[in-house]
C-alpha cells in the first residue's frame, strides 16, 4: 500500500508544477490502476483512480469554470448518467452503496475524460497526450510477453499480496495457471481488460494515421509492429470475448483504409497465413462460443449462457419497462447459482434497468460516434465503440471500463478538430 501512496503523492505534487503535463501523464498510465489497487482496502475502499480523478477535476476546477467541461459528447454521457440514476431510485442494495458505485462510476469513466478534452488546447498538448498513452501501451505489450516467456507475473503477485479485498468486484486474481494455461492480463485486473485497451488504441492510431500521418509522424514499420503484438497479445488472452470481436473487426477496418496503406494490409494477410498454425491450436477457443455442448473449454458454453438468459429474461418481463433496480443481480445470483460470472453485459442492463436501460445504453454509444467531427469517417470510428460492445455482450465483467473507449474516441475528436482548423487556415 506504501508504493500506491508514493505514486499518488507523486502526482499531486507534479500538478501543482505542471497540471496539463502532470494530467495527461496520468491519464494514460490510470489504466494500470484497478479495483484492487486501493489507498484504502476497508470498506468503502479507496482506489487510488479515484482519489487521483477526484483530485485532477477538484484541481481543474479551481482554476476553471465547470461550463468548460461541456463538449460534444456530454449529451451522450448524460443519457448513460441518467439510466444509472434512474435505476437507483428504487436500489434494492442500501442507497448509499448503489450512489457511491454511481458517484465513482461517473468520476472515473465520464468526468475525467472531461477534464483531459478540455485540457488538450492546442496540438502539442494532443501529441503530448498521444505519446503518453502509446508509452504505457508499449510499456503493457512488452510486460505481457515478458510474463508469458518466464511464466510469472510479479506485479500482479504483488499486487494480490498486498489486496485484503476478497469481495466479487475487486478480488485480484493471477491468470498465469488457469485451466486454458496461461492467459495474458500483462499489468492489469483481468486479459478481457487487457485486450480492450490494447485494441482500443490500435485502432485509434490506425483511424489517426490514415488521416493524419504527418501529424503523427508513425512509419509503416511502426505500424506493422503494433498489429503484430497486439495480435499476438489478443490470441495469448486465450479468451473467446477478446479473441472473436477481434478478428472480426480489424480485417474489416484494414479494409476500409486507404490504398496507400495497401502494404500494411498485405504484410497484415501474410502474418496471418504464418501464424494460422499458432491460431489453430487455439481454434477450439472460438469454435466452442457456437458449440452448445462445448465441455473442453472452460467458462460458460452457449447451454450455460442460454440458461443464464433465461434465467434473466424472466426477471426481466416481471418488470420489462424499468427494470428492478440498480443491484437487483446480486440478489438474483443468491437464488441461482448460474448467474455467477453471468457472460453479458445485457443481463444486468435487461434485470435492473429494463428496457428503457437498454435504448438509453445503446444511445449513449449512438452519441459518442454520431458527432460532426466524424462526419464520413463514422465506419471507421465505430470500430472502437463496436469492439467494446461486443466484448462485453460476451463477456459482461463490472470492471470492464468505458474509460479507455471514450479516451480513445476524445482523442480522434481532437485531431479531427485541429485538423479542419489547419486546411482552414491553409486555404485564407
Amino acid at each position: 500500500m506504501v508504493i500506491y501512496i508514493i505514486i499518488s503523492t507523486f502526482f499531486v505534487i507534479a500538478a501543482f508544477f505542471n497540471f496539463k503535463r502532470s494530467l495527461f501523464f496520468w491519464s494514460a498510465f490510470s489504466i494500470f490502476f484497478d479495483l484492487a489497487t486501493c489507498l484504502k482496502f476497508s470498506p468503502p475502499s479507496l482506489t487510488v483512480t479515484f482519489a487521483l480523478n477526484t483530485f485532477f477535476i477538484l484541481f481543474y476546477l479551481t482554476k476553471n469554470p465547470a461550463k468548460k467541461l461541456i463538449n460534444p459528447f456530454t449529451s451522450a454521457c448524460l443519457i448513460l448518467l441518467f439510466s444509472y440514476v434512474f435505476s437507483a431510485i428504487f436500489p434494492t442494495n442500501r442507497l448509499g452503496e448503489s450512489i457511491l458505485k454511481i458517484f465513482q462510476f461517473v468520476v472515473n469513466e465520464l468526468i475525467i475524460v472531461h477534464v483531459i478534452f478540455a485540457s488538450v488546447r492546442n496540438p502539442k498538448d494532443l501529441k503530448f497526450l498521444i505519446k503518453c498513452l502509446s508509452i504505457s501501451i508499449l510499456i503493457s505489450l512488452i510486460y505481457g510477453l515478458f510474463t508469458y516467456v518466464t511464466k510469472s507475473n510479479p506485479i500482479i503477485d504483488y499486487e494480490i499480496s498486498i489486496s485484503s479485498s476478497q469481495t466479487e468486484e475487486i478480488k485480484m486474481i493471477s491468470y498465469m495457471n488457469t485451466e486454458r494455461g496461461i492467459r495474458l492480463q500483462s499489468l492489469f485486473m483481468s486479459p478481457f481488460i487487457f485486450s480492450l485497451t490494447i485494441v482500443s488504441y490500435l485502432y485509434m492510431i490506425l483511424i489517426a494515421n490514415t488521416f493524419f500521418k504527418s501529424f503523427l509522424k508513425l512509419n509503416n514499420k511502426y505500424l506493422i509492429g503494433l498489429i503484430i503484438l497486439v495480435t499476438i497479445s489478443v490470441f495469448l488472452s486465450n479468451s473467446r470475448s477478446t479473441i472473436l470481436p477481434f478478428i472480426t473487426i480489424t480485417p474489416l477496418l484494414l479494409l476500409k483504409m486507404p490504398k496507400r496503406y495497401k502494404s500494411i494490409i498485405i504484410i497484415g494477410s501474410v502474418l496471418l497465413v504464418l501464424s494460422l498454425p499458432f491460431v489453430i491450436d487455439r481454434l477450439e477457443i472460438i469454435t466452442s462460443v457456437f458449440d452448445s455442448q462445448s465441455k473442453a473449454i472452460s467458462g460458460s458454453s452457449v447451454s450455460m449462457r442460454e440458461n443464464q438468459f433465461a434465467i434473466a429474461l424472466r426477471s426481466f418481463f416481471e418488470s420489462p419497462i424499468f427494470g428492478h433496480g440498480y443491484g437487483y443481480t446480486d440478489i438474483l445470483r443468491s437464488s441461482n447459482f448460474d448467474l455467477y460470472g453471468a457472460e453479458s453485459v445485457w443481463i444486468p442492463l435487461l434485470v435492473e434497468q429494463g428496457l428503457i436501460g437498454v435504448i438509453l445504453y445503446l444511445l449513449f454509444f449512438k452519441g459518442l460516434v454520431s458527432i460532426d467531427k466524424f462526419e464520413n469517417k463514422r465506419i471507421l470510428v465505430i470500430s472502437i465503440p463496436l469492439y467494446y460492445l461486443l466484448l462485453v455482450t460476451m463477456n459482461g465483467a463490472v470492471n470492464i471500463s468505458l474509460y479507455i473507449v471514450f479516451l480513445n474516441l476524445a482523442i480522434l475528436y481532437k485531431l479531427f478538430l485541429y485538423h479542419d482548423i489547419w486546411k482552414r487556415n491553409k486555404s485564407k
